[in-house]
């Protein structure tokens, strides 16, 4: 689902963009994306770390 926000304000200093002004609503939604992301990048990290240390535990006889 797609909520529609109206276009951000960019705000520029000597014709560079420096800041940007969006409705709260839109910012804690960005917000709530990224927490999703990185928590994704984490538990997929932690994954690989258990992959990689149950590896390092076999043994050849």
């Amino acid at each position: 689902m797609s909520t529609q926000f109206p276009e951000p304000d960019v705000i520029t200093r000597r014709s560079k963009p420096v800041s940007v002004i969006l409705p709260i609503k839109e910012y804690q939604e960005m917000l709530e994306r990224l927490e999703d992301a990185e928590e994704a990048a984490y538990l997929k990290r932690l994954a690989l770390s258990s992959y990689h240390s149950g590896r390092s535990r076999t043994t050849y006889h």
